[in-house]
């Protein structure tokens, strides 16, 4: 639990203050490496922008928070604005004697509850692939991993602030029928031994979704996709040929407003018989119908030519090369634009 004694404040904007969570911020910094729970291209980086508080968090329209027990630096996190209605969580870190209180989670909801209030979309943030702040942190806090700095070997993170966008998934129906001997099921926690079964067996699919290489036993799978997913099983579905799950297929929110990302993985027994495309095929509909989606896209590695075979003949288009979820691979994200 928290201390009763953690007060937590915004930057006074006194210039000693700043020279202090600098300095306890890059102590932080050479602990993570010493403990090799971080690396840094630039360990010195941050205290340029730690110095320069004001100017570079607050005046430009974002914030920074202070916690403190009494009068002793417990922590701190500044949230600077990058775009109309986004910013970026930076430079959150809690003292050694304070780790275990919960104060990283409070000052990430600190942050995102004023971002809220000020009318941001969304707030982005980068972490080091080892570092621990990404599952006591930021993933209960909503923010999930939309990619992979190969330059700096940081996963890339993002939450949806957006209300509307949050509940959007709800409105989709639990049961989506596709032809007379396939259809898609909200996903259950009863599902996960199927799940887990197909994965077990199917060891190319661990190249293909993020979340499997995370996977370990029948009862994670679950878990597992509510931490990549966030917003518990909203948008995930079995995928059901012949009455059995031979799959799995989800529709999230993807970066542009009526924009959405398609996944999904598909047994090996079962391929070759056009599951995935009516299954793709179905959940545009319905996305179309439920969510008024705009554009709708899936990211495909440039080897995976089952995947590209599906896009093409949906009329999906190439576009731009990103870095994959947790994997730094580079994907092709093919697009469906509905407003040409």
């Amino acid at each position: 639990m928290t201390s009763p004694e953690i007060i937590l404040e915004p930057f006074s904007g006194n210039q000693t203050e700043a020279d202090t969570i600098a300095a306890l911020h890059l102590q932080s910094r050479l602990r993570q490496l010493e403990d090799g729970e971080n690396q840094f291209s630039n360990l010195y980086e941050s205290q340029e922008d730690l110095k320069n508080m004001g100017s570079y968090y607050v005046e430009p329209g974002g914030n920074f928070w202070i916690a403190r027990d009494e009068h002793v630096v417990a922590g701190f996190v500044g949230l600077r604005k990058t775009g109309e209605r986004e910013g970026m969580l930076k430079r959150m870190a809690v003292m050694q004697e304070f780790r275990g209180q919960r104060i990283g989670q409070l000052l990430g909801r600190t942050l995102l509850d004023w971002a809220v209030e000020n009318d941001y979309h969304k707030v982005h943030l980068s972490t080091g692939k080892d570092e621990r702040a990404r599952e006591l942190v930021y993933e209960p806090l909503g923010f999930v991993v939309v990619g992979f700095s190969e330059e700096h070997q940081d996963h890339l993170m993002a939450v949806d602030l957006r209300q509307e966008t949050k509940n959007s998934l709800s409105i989709l129906p639990d049961e989506i029928l596709t032809t007379d001997t396939l259809k898609l099921r909200k996903i259950e926690p009863a599902d996960a031994a199927d799940l887990h079964a197909i994965l077990e067996n199917n060891r190319d699919i661990q190249e293909h979704v993020a979340w499997a290489s995370r996977t370990h036993a029948p009862q994670d799978v679950i878990p597992a996709l509510q931490r990549y997913s966030n917003e518990a099983m909203d948008g995930r579905f079995a995928l059901i040929a012949d009455n059995k799950i031979m799959g799995y297929m989800g529709i999230s929110p993807g970066d542009q407003d009526d924009e959405y990302g398609i996944g999904y993985f598909l047994d090996a027994t079962a391929r070759g018989n056009g599951h995935i495309t009516n299954a793709v095929a179905a959940l545009i509909d319905q996305a179309r119908t439920h969510l008024g989606a705009k554009h709708v896209y899936i990211q495909i590695k440039p080897y995976n030519q089952e995947s590209i075979a599906v896009a093409q003949s949906l009329g999906f288009q190439p576009a731009e090369t990103v870095m994959g979820v947790d994997f730094p691979v580079q994907q092709q994200r093919w697009r469906l634009d509905f407003t040409a």
